[in-house]
């Protein structure tokens, strides 16, 4: 977000802190606080920093730059993007067998029952029973027929 430089005397660093509030427009900000859509002044940055720590994600960065104010928000990054992926499938039961082959057909766009069978290094009984349940919780989707069938990925 970028926005006009911070109401002097304030700073960048100012905002990690516990500081006193300027609004830029005291008029705006009392009509603000009179209709409750503002609590308290000067709590903002502090209230956003504390909910980031509390959810395991950086501080943001407040700077000056020629020509404005900016906060920059950092994501949770790619090891909870992972670690929501493995809920993901502990919650619809997948077992590692039918994680494995999710991801083949990711790579590949389809699998059939032979393919499930290498892969997994299971006889066809088992591979038939591991696809119907990925059918079942329509994560996969059957087409063709008798040798012609394969497997895709449900649409999201």
């Amino acid at each position: 977000m970028a926005w006009r430089f911070l109401t002097k005397p304030l700073t960048p660093k100012d905002l990690k802190k516990k500081h006193k509030s300027i609004p830029r427009n005291p008029l705006i900000a009392d009509m603000l606080f009179l209709i409750k859509y503002i609590e308290k002044w000067g709590k903002g940055t502090n209230r956003v920093i504390e909910e980031l720590l509390d959810n395991k994600l950086p501080e943001p960065e407040f700077q000056n730059l020629s020509g404005g104010f900016e906060v920059v928000l950092t994501g949770p990054g790619k090891e909870f993007e992972e670690e929501i992926e493995r809920e993901k499938w502990h919650v619809l039961d997948i077992n590692e067998r039918q994680r494995k082959a999710i991801e083949y057909i990711k790579k590949k766009g389809r699998i059939t029952r032979n393919n499930y069978c290498k892969l997994n290094k299971i006889g066809s009984t088992y591979a038939k029973k591991e696809l119907n349940s990925l059918l079942e919780k329509k994560i996969i989707k059957r087409k063709g027929k008798g040798k012609g069938t394969y497997y895709e990925l449900v649409s999201e």
